[in-house]
């Protein structure tokens, strides 16, 4: 009986290949994400250094703190 190379994997083998694919799945669901939001991150991380920014020249200029829009301060 000879060893032909076109032989269906057995089912180890299978449950092995499908256990290495949902691993890269996963990996490629986490860069995907990561590309997705890496705008918002990079804005929300801007957004964040002008505050610290902002806050550091009122309090040199001798002003109370100001809260930023939306983060919990009431306007009206």
């Amino acid at each position: 009986m000879t060893d032909d190379k076109t032989t269906e994997p057995t089912l180890d083998e299978m449950a092995q290949q499908i256990s290495d694919m949902e691993k890269q799945l996963s990996e490629m669901r986490k860069a995907y994400r990561d590309k997705k939001y890496a705008g918002i991150r990079l804005a929300m991380e801007a957004r964040k250094s002008a505050d610290q920014a902002l806050q550091e020249e009122l309090k040199s200029l001798g002003l109370p703190r100001i809260h930023a829009f939306g983060q919990g301060s009431v306007w009206w």
